[in-house]
């Protein structure tokens, strides 16, 4: 599949609008050319392999799920004082498995 047109080599991982739009062939060129995406808007990085996030997945002892991994966390940790605002909907104790590593 083509890239769009309008295709800069950005892509805008927070924007609900690009989800909407075929973002498959922006995916396919990201896991081609772009496997660890820096996304610098949000400073994050995007893994775009399958074998990659299996990798990852069982490092925990490098890498952390536990500051968020959903958009939203990172895009407005700083205005919520540094903590990720959805602990707040959680009871006491409990945990939302997105946001947890082992054990």
């Amino acid at each position: 599949m083509p890239l769009p047109s309008n295709f800069d080599g950005e892509v805008p991982i927070e924007d609900p609008e690009f989800y909407l739009s075929n973002p498959w062939p922006v995916f396919e060129w990201m896991q081609r050319e772009k496997p660890l995406y820096q996304y610098k808007p949000l400073n994050t990085v995007v893994i775009t392999r399958y074998k990659d996030i299996l990798a990852i997945g069982q490092r925990a002892d490098v890498f952390s799920n536990a500051r968020g991994i959903f958009l939203n966390e990172v895009k407005y940790r700083e205005m919520a004082g540094g903590r990720n605002f959805s602990e707040d909907f959680w009871p006491p104790g409990g945990e939302q498995i997105g946001n947890t590593d082992p054990p």
